[in-house]
């Protein structure tokens, strides 16, 4: 079995995807218990740095796509739920330079996506196929 090593010694690319829960269940932006209230480094946070400073190292133009899920994204005014929506706005160039843009990202656009559901990974794996296989 390949180890992480063997992958990087022969060559192959390694690239940050990630996508975001806005799903109801993780109670409103406004609750300080919510996992997206934004006084504080909320979990989200927290697990993009934790798992971006890592991958970063491995990832050549240090760009990502970041994605949402389960809710409606109204800063693309939109008032329907997405299953798979640009954390940028841009279904173009769902890129995002850096991990700390991507999390400023977050916490700008955060108030502006209305907590919905349900979850549904099936089309955030299916734009994630789409993104690797662009590539």
């Amino acid at each position: 079995m390949p180890t992480f090593s063997d992958y990087l010694r022969d060559d192959y690319q390694v690239s940050l995807i990630g996508a975001i829960d806005f799903t109801y269940s993780n109670g409103l932006q406004s609750n300080p218990s919510s996992l997206h209230h934004t006084e504080t480094e909320n979990q989200y946070m927290k697990a993009t740095r934790s798992v971006g400073e890592i991958l970063h190292q491995y990832d050549s133009d240090k760009v990502y796509p970041f994605f949402g899920f389960g809710g409606a994204p109204t800063f693309m005014g939109s008032e329907q739920v997405s299953h798979c929506f640009p954390l940028n706005g841009s279904d173009a160039k769902p890129e995002i330079a850096g991990i700390d843009n991507v999390i400023a990202t977050y916490k700008d656009v955060v108030k502006n996506v209305k907590l919905l559901g349900p979850t549904h990974f099936a089309p955030m794996l299916q734009k994630t196929k789409e993104i690797v296989l662009a590539n």
